[in-house]
């Protein structure tokens, strides 16, 4: 029998990270059984208020276990669990969003996408997943080439935000810049007669975004909008990882209303990303990264 206060007593916002069968919540016990060889293995809570809560209460609406070789998750929905499996070869990449205090881990295969919602008093447990799944994940691709290796940074970051993001992956893995891009103000093609007032006041923005590589991933830095108003906020960034054997192509179309923007869309197997830039990365570092 579960101890239900104990769960109770443990609640909160935050995620929990099991490590015994008696961690398992109640409802998801006949769905799995508590592996010690798993790396880790996490109960996401309800989006709730801990006073609107009691013992015995369905506390917790997804568990999500990183196996040895597959990722298993639990989600409760409309009193039923559901049940998916990715295995780490199938992954085509991961993205980790956070905003103020919601964040969200997507895992993206080719058929299916694993989500896991956060609050953000848990993105250091978050990181540090995220971190570990890189590297089970990166053992089932081929590493780039010696021949095509990229060994220098091609760019460096002027604003204390890239820089404070940069510093906390160095801390952990080897990465190259491939490019990094400021925040500027940006025109229309073709403007209405009060476009010019607008701009006066709320201009449009491109958002800074940075490309890094550690030679077996492209790793994109973003916000969640690429282009925003000025007076807009978007306390967003985006983390996304790619491993470069699943990049097919690289395409870059001009944007349709704003001068010096391009639309790139990163082409993988069933999945496409796209992120705005003020300029292409050069055929160069595409091939290097395509061709590894």
């Amino acid at each position: 029998m579960k101890n239900l206060n104990k769960e109770y007593d443990a609640f909160g916002p935050w995620i929990i990270e099991i490590t015994n069968q008696e961690d398992v919540p109640e409802h998801f016990d006949s769905f799995y059984i508590y592996n010690r060889e798993a790396s880790v293995v996490l109960k996401i809570p309800i989006n709730i208020s801990r006073r609107n809560v009691r013992p015995g209460d369905i506390l917790y609406k997804s568990l999500v276990a990183f196996e040895k070789d597959q990722i298993i998750a639990l989600d409760w929905k409309n009193g039923k669990v559901l049940k998916e499996t990715v295995k780490y070869n199938a992954i085509r990449s991961i993205q980790n969003k956070v905003d103020l205090l919601n964040g969200r881990l997507i895992i993206h295969s080719d058929n299916k996408s694993i989500e896991i919602p956060y609050n953000t008093v848990s993105k250091n447990l978050i990181s540090d997943t995220v971190f570990n799944l890189r590297k089970k994940y990166i053992d089932y691709f081929t590493k780039t080439k010696i021949d095509n290796q990229i060994m220098k940074d091609y760019s460096h970051p002027t604003n204390y935000f890239f820089k404070g993001i940069l510093t906390k992956i160095k801390e952990k893995e080897t990465v190259f810049i491939l490019d990094t891009q400021e925040t500027k103000v940006i025109e229309k093609l073709s403007k209405n007669w009060y476009d010019p007032l607008i701009d006066i006041y709320n201009p449009m923005l491109f958002q800074k975004n940075m490309l890094l590589t550690n030679n077996k991933e492209l790793i994109i830095i973003s916000r969640k909008n690429g282009l925003k108003r000025k007076r807009s906020s978007d306390y967003s960034h985006i983390n996304t990882y790619i491993p470069l054997e699943n990049l097919i192509n690289i395409r870059y179309e001009s944007h349709e209303l704003y001068s010096d923007i391009y639309k790139v869309s990163f082409n993988l197997p069933k999945i496409n990303h796209i992120f705005y830039v003020q300029k292409p990365l050069s055929d160069f570092l595409v091939n290097k990264l395509i061709l590894s």
